[in-house]
């Protein structure tokens, strides 16, 4: 009876235990994974940046991984590369950029401790955000931009289809002035002198 009583005080011990977890997988991006800590590394390091405001949410930025994963995936596919030297150069000079907007630089390292980063952290962030913009603007130069060919006629078509989806224009005026600043001559001067003093 004891045996029983204490195996199943074990048992509820080990239900009543709770698994935590740790880190899981948010999304898939061909054989590469974005963990929950990722997202949340990335939210850090916007918010170190200065660039997170409340109007992007958690949902924007797991969207702007996944894309970023899959233009970098694309890019190596494609043999696109980057001049890591600028990229490098870039990224210092972001660093200081934000660091000179602090009054000391242990008040931007204070800023970075209270984001969960440190300045090489930010810097690497800098460098992958970089690179990735690099190679996206390759890319979309090298397999959109190029591929796109619009004539002035097709503009010209399109325009003419579309006119009466065009919202009128109100009339405008365009107002200028010139000023030219008028001196008074020294017998002016002289004539107000007199009948001030008099």
């Amino acid at each position: 009876m004891r045996k029983f009583v204490l195996l199943m005080i074990f048992i509820v011990l080990c239900f009543s235990l709770q698994a935590e977890v740790l880190d899981k997988i948010i999304a898939k991006v061909g054989r590469e994974v974005i963990l929950q800590s990722d997202l949340i590394k990335r939210m850090q390091q916007l918010e170190a940046a200065g660039m997170l405001n409340q109007e992007i949410s958690e949902f924007d930025i797991l969207n702007d991984m996944i894309e970023s994963k899959l233009i970098v995936q694309q890019a190596k596919k494609e043999d696109y590369d980057v001049d890591e030297n600028q990229i490098r150069d870039l990224a210092e000079q972001q660093i200081q950029q934000v660091s000179s907007q602090f009054d000391t630089e242990a008040e931007f390292k204070k800023e970075l401790r209270g984001a969960n980063l440190t300045v090489l952290e930010l810097k690497e962030y800098y460098i992958e955000m970089m690179t990735e913009q690099r190679l996206r603007e390759q890319i979309i130069s090298n397999e959109i931009k190029n591929k796109i060919h619009v004539t002035e006629a097709e503009v010209e078509d399109y325009y003419n289809e579309t006119i009466n989806e065009i919202p009128p224009r109100p009339e405008m005026i365009e107002l200028g002035m010139i000023m030219r600043t008028i001196e008074a001559s020294k017998e002016t001067r002289k004539a107000a002198l007199l009948e001030i003093q008099s």
